[in-house]
């Protein structure tokens, strides 16, 4: 039960989310003298995000981190996208945090994205 220094490692995991298989780099602490790997609870929400991702890639979906990008490329907050979109105020958070957005919202995000003008006039209308 001695303190000792362990390694931050990233492995290639693999797991099924929605049915989906999918593989993943998932990130582990590591003891050499256990030879054993262990999360801790940041980890486990870093590798879920991870995981979440890799399904969102294999789907044809935006990851988390796009999501976000959309917001800053106009400047706006998750709740403000989320009032200017008629969603439930806390959407865009889950999107970016934890959970994987639908086809449908997916296919908004993705014309607001690619279709400036159309969401300025959204901005605009408000």
């Amino acid at each position: 039960m001695e303190e000792h220094e362990v390694k931050t490692v990233l492995v290639m995991d693999q797991a099924t989310f929605k049915n989906v298989t999918v593989d993943y780099e998932a990130s582990y602490f590591f003891c050499e003298l256990a030879g054993e790997l262990y999360m801790d609870e940041q980890q486990m929400q870093d590798n879920d995000i991870r995981l979440k991702d890799a399904y969102r890639k294999k789907e044809g979906l935006l990851t988390s981190a796009q999501i976000g990008e959309i917001r800053a490329k106009y400047g706006i907050s998750q709740s403000d996208l989320c009032l200017l979109l008629g969603w439930g105020g806390k959407t865009i958070t889950r999107y970016e945090s934890h959970q994987v957005q639908d086809k449908a919202h997916d296919i908004i995000l993705k014309k607001i994205n690619q279709d400036p003008e159309w969401f300025l006039s959204l901005l605009n209308g408000v």
